[in-house]
């Protein structure tokens, strides 16, 4: 999960579910199935990995994409051209994502949020400022979930994991 070096690949999320984004849109679950069949890594792989949405700064090849409860979930593989991005995400220092897209179905709502029913995507961005906060580099699995439950029964370990987890979280 997250960032494995050796292999030159990063786990992230381009876009959550069910939360108000700083531009008040809220993308429902499902809104990304019809634009990974067509032109998700599976199928055309068109859509591409940008720094900054800048076509001109492509930074990686989307090797899968899905979508699970959380949100949008993508593996990337960093270019080795851009090994002082790749240093960066170890660091901690990108962390935030975003999504290129056009709406195709969306519903606005009484209170002004709109809900994003349908996207076409063309690229997922490793940003400093996201307009969704959740869109992150993907830190736990379940497994390490359970072993921070396991721990639960030593004390020092668990704050030790705990100090852990804040620090990676900042």
């Amino acid at each position: 999960k997250g960032v494995n070096e050796k292999k030159r690949e990063v786990e992230f999320y381009a876009a959550a579910f069910g939360n108000v984004d700083r531009v008040g849109d809220i993308i429902q679950k499902g809104a990304f199935s019809k634009t990974i069949m067509e032109r998700g890594p599976q199928a055309k792989g068109d859509i591409a990995h940008l720094y900054q949405h800048n076509p001109e700064q492509p930074m990686g090849k989307v090797l899968e994409m899905a979508e699970d409860d959380y949100g949008l979930g993508v593996l990337s593989y960093i270019s080795k051209a851009e090994e002082d991005k790749l240093i960066k995400y170890k660091e901690g220092i990108l962390k935030s994502h975003s999504i290129g897209f056009k709406t195709m179905d969306s519903e606005d709502r009484e209170d002004g949020v709109r809900v994003i029913k349908d996207i076409m995507l063309f690229e997922v961005s490793t940003v400093t400022f996201p307009a969704n906060e959740l869109a992150r580099v993907k830190k736990f699995s379940l497994d390490e979930i359970e072993k921070l439950i396991k721990l639960a029964d030593n004390k020092k370990e668990l704050i030790l994991y705990a100090n852990n987890l804040k620090t990676l979280l900042g």
